[in-house]
């Protein structure tokens, strides 16, 4: 696949975290840390491309020590930090410095949609649930939980039993939803994690080739849009049913099968990536 690939020497990361670049239970990431400080000397953008919100993906950006564009609520925006280059031709929001391309509805779309629909299923959000509550289910100290419910284009929701009929009334309101590590997910239909790896893919231009590394059924469009699809083993339920070909399996879960990957990705092409060492 690889040699197939060798005009390509620009290398762009795109992960997901929760699972994949961090532990699902311990939210660690030390086992990919000499693997990322790699990709730093060699300038390779590391890309966060999760269903965590804003706040929640700028402070692991700033613990990583990372300054390249993140996308946040599966696929809902990808910001660019300032002086960013390149730059995207056009700036929707503005953040702490940052300029968001936004591909998804507005919050208040997205939660009418969905107090709509509860009204005749028993779907809970995220939202609605006490911090005990949630902290309970994601194992996150209470200072973590505000950042976790500071959405602004996706619903977090639990459900037992049956989602079909969820996802078929949601359908018809113009949404849609996407089983995460841990919950639901209602975003805007069209919004998902693989058009974030199109844009930032155009936004480079050039030869590129892109790595994608994600543990869930959200991460599917992304994996199916890079050139290096790799699934790392959910804690939960093992490897999710993603429909992508050709697909690479992780050995190990979280971050030390995302260091794992990467290692394997840099002895691979590592010649190729020679002339692209400059950002």
């Amino acid at each position: 696949m690889v040699q197939e690939l060798a005009p390509k020497l620009r290398l762009l990361v795109f992960t997901d975290v929760d699972g994949t670049l961090i532990d699902h239970f311990t939210y660690r990431y030390d086992e990919a840390l000499p693997v990322l400080a790699i990709l730093k000397t060699l300038k390779v953008p590391v890309i966060l491309n999760t269903s965590k919100t804003f706040p929640e993906t700028r402070e692991l950006m700033e613990e990583l020590g990372l300054n390249s564009p993140f996308a946040v609520e599966n696929g809902a925006a990808v910001f660019f930090p300032e002086g960013f280059s390149p730059r995207p031709e056009r700036c929707d929001i503005v953040l702490e410095g940052y300029c968001g391309v936004v591909f998804g509805r507005p919050h208040d779309e997205v939660r009418k949609a969905f107090l709509d629909v509860a009204r005749s299923y028993p779907i809970r959000s995220v939202l609605d649930m006490d911090d005990e509550e949630i902290s309970a289910l994601t194992g996150l100290p209470p200072e973590r939980i505000p950042p976790l419910k500071s959405r602004m284009f996706s619903e977090p929701f639990l459900m037992e039993g049956d989602i079909q009929p969820v996802i078929e009334e949601f359908s018809r309101r113009g949404f849609r939803v996407l089983k995460g590590g841990r919950f639901y997910h209602l975003l805007s239909e069209g919004q998902d994690k693989g058009k974030v790896v199109e844009f930032v893919r155009r936004l480079y231009g050039g030869a590129v080739l892109t790595v994608g590394l994600g543990d869930g059924k959200n991460d599917e469009d992304m994996l199916r849009r890079t050139d290096l699809a790799i699934l790392i083993p959910n804690p939960k339920y093992g490897y999710a049913p993603v429909s992508v070909s050709p697909l690479r399996r992780a050995r190990c879960m979280g971050p030390k099968g995302w260091a794992e990957e990467m290692t394997h990705v840099l002895r691979k092409t590592l010649p190729l990536l020679s002339v692209s060492r400059e950002t």
